[in-house]
């Protein structure tokens, strides 16, 4: 365990023993050259709770920080200690961590991230039902519809000879191609009796009179 003396017992091993301690310091130096400034210092930290020295475990707690460690990766150097230091040590450690006014923020979670796949639909919300209209969203064209009070959405491209479906008819559900008649359940884009193929459909959702369609990032 480290003590404030150790400076002092230092100096004074450097002053009576100069050659061993030159080797030992150069040795400890050299040991670490080819780890960045912020992995050293977490290293640090781990011994220093392996060994539990509060005072060494503030300093190098402080120059991980310093040198861009965040809280919670001082946290897991920390914990890295388990396996030797024991769950005692790693604790004593923590409260050395939470003793620095370090605890507060640690370990939250960060809110995840919007996805960036839904895009609004403007407009859909006031689709009637049993109307269509057409959109394209990130070059995408759609063919979106409402039935019983559902928006849906599918490829506006009809897989033939590429009409666009929503200049074709929408009834009971089923969409038809205005160029040769193909037929597509407009929920969810399967062929609906004429015609070979099916359109692509896309997944929307809607809420508080706003509608948005989940276009896959590329």
């Amino acid at each position: 365990m480290t003590t404030p003396d150790e400076p002092r017992g230092r100096e004074f091993l450097t002053k009576v023993r100069p050659e061993a301690m030159t080797h030992l310091l150069a040795f400890f130096k050299e040991s670490g050259k080819h780890l960045e400034p912020k992995t050293r210092m977490l290293i640090s930290v781990v011994t220093k709770t392996i060994n539990y020295s509060p005072r060494g475990l503030k300093q190098y707690i402080k120059r991980a920080m310093e040198e861009g460690a965040s809280k919670d990766e001082v946290l897991d150097a920390i914990l890295c200690a388990y396996p030797c230091a024991g769950l005692t040590k790693v604790c004593d450690a923590a409260t050395v961590f939470l003793d620095m006014g370090l605890g507060e923020g640690a370990g939250a979670v960060a809110p995840a991230a919007a996805s960036k796949d839904w895009n609004e639909l403007d407009g859909a919300s006031k689709i009637a039902d049993g109307d269509m209209r057409r959109f394209t969203i990130d070059g995408v064209p759609l063919c979106v519809s409402r039935h019983g009070g559902k928006l849906s959405a599918i490829s506006d491209v009809c897989p033939h000879r590429g009409g666009s479906l929503s200049d074709g008819e929408c009834e009971a559900g089923v969409v038809t191609c205005p160029l040769h008649g193909w037929q597509f359940n407009a929920k969810d884009g399967t062929s609906a009796g004429i015609g070979g193929g099916g359109a692509k459909p896309y997944e929307v959702r809607e809420a508080g009179g706003k509608a948005e369609v989940r276009i896959p990032a590329k």
